[in-house]
This record gives C-alpha cells, sequence and structure tokens, in this order.
C-alpha cells in the first residue's frame, strides 16, 4: 500500500470510529472539543451534531489535502 492509501485509510478510519462513538453515546453533553485561543485551549461542549459535522468537515478537508481532489459541499435540492 502506497503512502498516500495509508493515510486515506488512517483518516477514514479516524471518522468511522468518531461517527461510531457518537452513535453509541446516550447524550449530547459528552461530547467536548477544545478550542485554542491565543496560545490557550478552552474546553467547551458541543452538541452530538456539532460534533459529527467537525469529525466528517476535518476527515474530508484532510482527505482532500492528501488527494489533492476538491470535494464539493452542497445541496442537491439547490440544483433546481
Amino acid at each position: 500500500m502506497t503512502n498516500q492509501n495509508e493515510l486515506l485509510v488512517d483518516k477514514l478510519s479516524d471518522v468511522t470510529y468518531k461517527l461510531s462513538m457518537a452513535a453509541q453515546t446516550k447524550r449530547d453533553s459528552d461530547f467536548i472539543d477544545v478550542i485554542t485561543h491565543n496560545g490557550r485551549e478552552y474546553s467547551c461542549e458541543i452538541t452530538r451534531e456539532q460534533y459529527l459535522e467537525d469529525a466528517i468537515f476535518r476527515a474530508v478537508e484532510e482527505i482532500t489535502m492528501i488527494t489533492h481532489v476538491d470535494i464539493e459541499w452542497g445541496n442537491d435540492d439547490e440544483s433546481n
């Protein structure tokens, strides 16, 4: 397996793990995000939806950087 393929597998494994953990979690308040501002880290609660969106967005962003293929975000309903 090439290095690029290994990176893709790692990223997909990571997002799959995050999605499965989110699906198993019963409460929204179990999700914590860490924000860095001016060199300091702050923790804040986020919703399950925010956690999932962030996990998917980061994975797609990293996969795009690895493959150099742009992935278009959009809503199919807007094509009318």
